[in-house]
C-alpha cells in the first residue's frame, strides 16, 4: 500500500521528495510520481505507478490531487496483485 511521502520517516521522505515522488511503497518497492508537464486548465494532473524501482514500465493515472492519485494507484496495485 502506498504511503504519502509526508507521513514517512524524515531519510526516506527527502529522498523520495528530491526525486519528484508523491508516495512509496516500502514493502514492494512501488512509486508513485507526478508528471512534471503542465496540465490545461480544468484538466486533471497525470501520475506514473511504477510497480518496480528497477523498470520504465508505468501505469498513467489522472487525478486531481495527490490524496485521489495515491487512492486509484493502491486500487491498480490492489488489482495487479489478484
Amino acid at each position: 500500500m502506498l504511503t504519502p511521502t509526508n507521513e514517512l520517516e524524515s531519510d526516506r521522505r527527502f529522498h523520495c521528495l528530491k526525486l519528484g515522488w508523491v508516495a512509496l511503497d516500502t514493502e514492494t518497492g512501488a512509486y508513485l510520481r507526478r508528471s512534471s508537464g503542465r496540465s490545461k486548465a480544468g484538466r486533471a494532473a497525470k501520475y506514473f505507478l511504477h510497480r518496480d524501482s528497477k523498470t520504465f514500465d508505468a501505469t498513467t493515472i489522472r487525478a486531481m490531487n495527490d490524496a485521489e492519485a495515491i487512492d486509484k494507484a493502491n486500487e491498480a496495485l490492489k488489482g495487479g496483485a489478484e
